[in-house]
């Protein structure tokens, strides 16, 4: 993903956290890659050893995805397989924002998440609001060049307040 490749660009490969940083980079890019196609589809076909070639990724690691991030289920035809619910779909995405920031480096804050949110096809208020539940200090700047939507993990740790649903008619 292009987010990733300028990521792993701009660590100093000297760096005490380097290794650190580029490990975070790789899973990241394994993320985006697992969260791109579990977007696009409904249901996935098959048990997990079998589904890590469809997402191309080892099976150890779509193992751990899947596990994670879908529900596995049997289809009303009789064929197992993974299906992701908006809950974790939403769940996987708050992993690639803060494995973004994990990728920055230890300090937990970005400058821009603009481009990781384009990767995931994440509308900016939206990563803004899943970085909020996440416990993140959220900063919008307009400039020239588009806005921009800082991020960044402190601590104490600062979550919004509930949100109520509305009143059934």
């Amino acid at each position: 993903s292009d987010s990733v490749k300028g990521l792993v660009e701009m660590i100093p490969k000297q760096a005490p956290h380097a290794k650190y940083q580029l490990k975070c980079a790789v899973l990241l890019n394994h993320l985006i890659k697992f969260y791109n196609e579990i977007s696009r589809k409904d249901f996935v076909r098959g048990p997990d050893h079998e589904v890590g070639k469809f997402f191309h990724l080892s099976t150890e690691v779509c193992s751990a995805f899947l596990e994670n991030f879908t529900t596995p289920m049997t289809n009303k035809s009789g064929i197992e397989g993974f299906k992701a619910s908006k809950q974790n779909k939403d769940k996987c995405l708050v992993h690639v924002l803060l494995l973004y920031m994990m990728a920055h480096g230890r300090s937990m804050s970005v400058g821009n998440i603009r481009p990781v949110a384009d990767d995931v096809k994440l509308e900016l208020k939206d990563a803004g609001n899943l970085l909020r539940a996440a416990g993140c200090t959220v900063t919008t700047k307009k400039g020239p060049s588009g806005t921009t939507m800082s991020a960044a993990l402190n601590v104490p740790l600062t979550f919004p307040n509930a949100k109520r649903g509305g009143r059934a008619p």
